[in-house]
């Protein structure tokens, strides 16, 4: 059992990632935390359900794409996750044609380790733009409407 791991080291991802694979049809596209690296912790929803985010794993997307266009994600990424400003973020979540918004500890410890801001205008703008679809264990995850 390849997922018996997340479910003893990573419970709140594990159920998560067990609604997701429940109750999400067809391919729409997750933003999750990514890193610069392959082969950690990142990606791991992508990874687990099968749909597709919005960089997955840089050095192989490297491979196929030219360097600057993974860099470009990677750090449109970054921005969703941390500016307060929700005109920006959305017009990117527009941009990549996300649709579900994936905020757990992995997320926390990647992009609010100075501030929370960016992570919390989320909560302040379901109802107007998003909204909230799943909630436990720490992680949130919200649809783009």
């Amino acid at each position: 059992d390849g997922f018996a791991f997340v479910r003893a080291w990573y419970p709140g991802d594990a159920q998560a990632i067990e609604w997701l694979n429940n109750n999400v049809a067809g391919s729409p596209v997750i933003l999750e935390a990514a890193a610069p690296v392959s082969y950690q912790w990142f990606n791991r929803v992508s990874v687990y359900t099968g749909l597709p985010d919005v960089l997955g794993w840089p050095d192989h997307v490297s491979e196929q794409r030219y360097s600057d266009q993974t860099l470009n994600r990677l750090t449109d990424i970054g921005i969703i996750y941390t500016t307060p400003d929700k005109a920006q973020a959305i017009e990117l979540l527009r941009y990549y044609h996300v649709r579900y918004i994936y905020v757990g500890e992995l997320e926390r410890q990647a992009y609010a380790q100075q501030s929370s801001a960016g992570l919390d205008k989320f909560d302040a703008m379901v109802g107007d733009t998003l909204s909230l679809v799943y909630r436990s264990d720490g992680v949130s995850i919200y649809e783009v409407v």
